[in-house]
């Protein structure tokens, strides 16, 4: 609705409900490795995202917030 581009991370068992869903495989990322970070830094051409929803754990929150573009947020679901 509002134009914004949407990368998933979930486990693999999950990645054909996220294919329903609309999600291409360049916008899907294992939540059980850090792969993501890479494969998503290369999909947004090394400029990052502007907004990371997270509900990750340890270096996994590492690897998100190095994903933030400049001025991005970072916003914490809790559990």
């Amino acid at each position: 609705y509002w134009g914004a581009e949407v990368f998933a991370t979930a486990s693999v068992g999950k990645w054909d409900t996220l294919r329903a869903m609309g999600f291409d495989d360049d916008h899907i990322a294992d939540s059980r490795t850090l792969d993501f970070e890479e494969k998503f830094r290369k999909a947004t051409g090394g400029g990052g995202v502007d907004v990371v929803l997270n509900s990750l754990a340890g270096e996994f929150i590492d690897a998100s917030l190095r994903l933030l573009a400049p001025g991005g947020c970072f916003i914490e679901m809790g559990k």
